[in-house]
């Protein structure tokens, strides 16, 4: 009975040491060395892939992902982010057609996203760039206006030396 349980354990030990996972790396599993002889697609080729957008264009996405998801926690983001497109407009239409320059709209995004968002943490930046498009847009007093609201009612933001 002894030399039978013995024989048992030696089998049991016998397959156990064949389903270790054996140490060291095998040839066949990737390596820092093996990754030199790999080759990298160029980014050119996948920047050329045909990928071409406007701020006209991002406005309009960000427009129909607010139209579709009325709960996704990237609204705010996408607000802002609009507000901040239109500025761009504004600023690119001055620089490249020589006219006035219309922020109304970059106003209007961020006026917008401060009634909706009133204690978002990062409203010292919207309120900033508010003050930007209403002094780019001609209102100096509003602008003024603004940059006092971004002071007091956020005293450590990075904008106070500038506002």
């Amino acid at each position: 009975m002894n030399a039978l349980r013995t024989a048992l354990i030696g089998v049991v030990a016998a397959l156990a040491g064949c389903a270790s996972k054996p140490t060291g790396t095998p040839d066949n599993e990737p390596t820092l060395a093996s990754l030199a002889s790999r080759a990298v697609p160029q980014a050119a080729a996948v920047a050329d892939a045909g990928l071409r957008a406007s701020p006209e264009q991002a406005a309009a996405a960000y427009k129909r992902f607010l139209d579709i998801a009325p709960r996704a926690p990237q609204r705010a983001e996408a607000l802002r982010r609009m507000g901040d497109l239109a500025m761009d407009s504004a600023d690119n239409q001055s620089a490249n057609a020589g006219t006035d320059p219309d922020y109304r709209g970059a106003i209007a995004r961020y006026q917008d996203y401060l009634k909706t968002y009133p204690a978002d943490p990062n409203n010292d930046r919207v309120l900033y760039q508010l003050a930007r498009a209403h002094e780019l847009g001609g209102q100096l007093e509003v602008a003024l206006a603004t940059l006092d609201k971004l002071v007091a009612t956020y005293p450590n933001t990075a904008f106070r030396e500038e506002a």
